[in-house]
């Protein structure tokens, strides 16, 4: 049976070659990271910080406070503010307006949350001059967006899951 640290290592060495493999970034990209404070984008963080020394990658940290949860959003944004200052990196901070946003639009909460976390970070990364955006999802958020698709009526598209 493997220890937990080499079963950490196995793992960062394949999420390694899968991305040099599919040449998911090259040497001395910009990238934007979206990190939300939760366990998925704080991996990513990670990754990307480690792969940043060897190819000279320059990061950029973005967080979107929605709002939604109060006293716990406040929380995930000075979560994410340390975290990027403990790796040095730069990190922008956006509040959304989901929930005018979703009144204007007369979409639910969930849609609007993430139509405005995509634009803010796209303005984010433009602004960087980043090529490239990267978000942290799991099977399991995937799953979930399909099923929601499913039951919204989606067509062909939507079944693709997290665009």
């Amino acid at each position: 049976m493997q220890s937990k640290r080499q079963a950490t290592l196995n793992a960062w060495n394949r999420i390694n070659s899968f991305s040099r493999e599919r040449c998911l970034f090259r040497d001395r990209d910009s990238v934007a990271l979206a990190v939300s404070g939760g366990p998925d984008s704080v991996v990513m963080l990670d990754f990307f910080a480690r792969q940043a020394r060897g190819r000279r990658l320059k990061l950029y940290v973005c967080h979107i406070n929605h709002g939604l949860r109060g006293r716990e959003s406040d929380a995930d944004e000075r979560f994410v503010r340390r975290l990027a200052e403990t790796y040095g990196l730069p990190c922008g901070v956006f509040k959304a307006r989901v929930k005018a946003l979703a009144k204007k639009t007369g979409s639910g909460t969930e849609h609007a949350a993430r139509t405005e976390r995509y634009r803010l970070l796209l303005k984010y990364a433009r602004a960087k001059g980043c090529r490239l955006v990267a978000t942290a999802h799991h099977s399991d958020d995937n799953a979930e967006t399909v099923l929601l698709n499913l039951l919204r009526g989606t067509r062909a598209r939507g079944l693709a899951g997290i665009p």
